[in-house]
C-alpha cells in the first residue's frame, strides 16, 4: 500500500485530503505530491511542486482502502485491536451458533444479537481477517443477498473452533504466540 500523508497544517498552507508522493521527485528534502482525493479538471490528481518532506505528517496505515473516502480512513483508523478481537469473537461466534451464512446474512445475525446495526461490508472486513487468519473458510456453496445477486457462504474453520474454545479460556490472549 502507497504511504498517505496529510499537510501539516502548522506551515500556513491549507491544502485537505490525503496526499501521496508521486512517482517523480521523490530524492531530496523537496519532493512532488497527489491528492489521492481531488482531481483536477482533466481528470489527473492535483500536485503540489517542491514540497518539504517536513510538511508531511504520515497517516497510519489502516484498513482503509487508498481510493476510501477519509471517512473509512478515520473509522478504520478507531478500529483498535480490542475492537477488532471483539469483533471477530462475534463473527466466529455467529458462524459457531448459526451455521455457514453470507456476509449479508452475517450481518443481520449480528445486528439481531448486539441490538445495533452492524453494515454487511464491516461484517465482512471483519471475516475477511478471520479467513486470512485461518479461522473462516467458505463452504462451496452461495448464498443470495438481499439485491438478489450471488454470494459466497462462510462457514468457521476447525481452527475457528479451536481459537473460539481458546477464547474462553481465561488467560488465553487472542491471535498472540504462545511463549
Amino acid at each position: 500500500m502507497t504511504a498517505l500523508y496529510e499537510m501539516d497544517r502548522r506551515n500556513g498552507l491549507d491544502s485537505a485530503g490525503r496526499w501521496r508522493i508521486a512517482p517523480v521527485n521523490q530524492l531530496g528534502t523537496h519532493v512532488t505530491i497527489e491528492n489521492v482525493d481531488l482531481n483536477d479538471d482533466n481528470g489527473h490528481p492535483v500536485r503540489l511542486h517542491n514540497v518539504p518532506r517536513a510538511w508531511l505528517l504520515k497517516i497510519p496505515d489502516t484498513d482503509a482502502r487508498s481510493t476510501d473516502p477519509a471517512t473509512a480512513h478515520t473509522a478504520a483508523a478507531l478500529q483498535t485491536d480490542s475492537v477488532k478481537r471483539a469483533s471477530h469473537r462475534l463473527v466466529l461466534t455467529t458462524l459457531h451458533r448459526f451455521g455457514p451464512m453470507t456476509d449479508h446474512a452475517l450481518a443481520a445475525q449480528m445486528t439481531r444479537e448486539l441490538g445495533r446495526h452492524i453494515g454487511h461490508d464491516n461484517a465482512g472486513k471483519r471475516r475477511l481477517e478471520l479467513k486470512r487468519m485461518g479461522y473462516v473458510e467458505p463452504t462451496g456453496d452461495k448464498g443470495i443477498t438481499p439485491s438478489g445477486a450471488e454470494a459466497l457462504t462462510w462457514r468457521i474453520s476447525d481452527a475457528g473452533k479451536r481459537e473460539l474454545a481458546n477464547w474462553a479460556t481465561p488467560t488465553h490472549h487472542p491471535h498472540r504466540a504462545a511463549s
